[in-house]
């Protein structure tokens, strides 16, 4: 919600979205403002470390690298040992929201310690190690579905990609149609919901209905594989990044 909210696509009011999604990243410890600024950035200048605020924190993790087994699972463990947490978590008491979601964090924050010293367990187990781990975690990795391989490439087309996985997973862990994400990034205005809509139409289009990245590849024994992550060729994977 605070992703599509910083894209003024949430609420039909543009001053709607900026209040939710001030409420949202509040209740993520976040500001909203940095997070739009930082992604809108992101859409502007997607993949060059330079001038991409929301990337630029991760290139250490690089996803620009072309994907092989080994960045593959690279990339899967990397939260398993906590790499990913300085990058992706922590408390934001900035004022850019104003001074009453300063105050609401605060609040927040004395609520979560006073749930934890009367029930420490339960406190890690619901609030603690979701919102300080699970969290940045699922994030990683969706940067990683939506990215890994592609950052850098200076056709739009192929700088992010679809995860066109069976309805059913979608269904559980893409449930606004953030799989879509090759097409959220050619049209940031189309609200979420509308994605696969969006999809279907694009699909008529012959340049974007012949990129792996946009729709399931049929190619030999691993087609789906390749749908999702966009497989390069071996020859692509000595290309140095820009």
């Amino acid at each position: 919600m605070v992703h599509e909210c910083c894209h003024s696509s949430f609420s039909d009011n543009r001053q709607d979205n900026v209040l939710i999604g001030r409420v949202c990243a509040s209740m993520l410890m976040k500001t909203f403002r940095k997070y739009r600024d930082d992604h809108l950035s992101h859409h502007a200048n997607n993949g060059d470390y330079e001038n991409d605020a929301e990337f630029a924190v991760i290139q250490k993790f690089g996803l620009h690298d072309a994907l092989t087994w080994r960045t593959i699972i690279r990339h899967m463990a990397t939260p398993l040992m906590g790499r990913h947490l300085r990058a992706y978590t922590g408390i934001s008491l900035s004022g850019d929201d104003g001074r009453f979601f300063v105050f609401f964090k605060l609040v927040l924050l004395a609520l979560i310690v006073a749930f934890t010293v009367f029930a420490p367990l339960t406190s890690f187990a619901f609030v603690i190690i979701p919102l300080f781990y699970i969290y940045p975690t699922l994030n990683f990795w969706t940067d990683c579905l939506d990215h890994a391989g592609l950052v850098g490439a200076d056709d739009e087309l192929e700088s992010s990609r679809n995860v066109l996985a069976p309805a059913v997973v979608r269904l559980i862990f893409f449930p606004r149609n953030d799989s879509y994400h090759l097409v959220h990034h050619l049209f940031p205005q189309i609200p979420a919901r509308h994605l696969d809509v969006a999809h279907a139409e694009l699909c008529k289009d012959p340049s974007y209905r012949s990129q792996s990245s946009a729709v399931r590849a049929r190619i030999g024994k691993f087609s789906r594989l390749q749908s999702i992550f966009r497989w390069k060729r071996q020859e692509d994977f000595e290309k140095p990044h820009p």
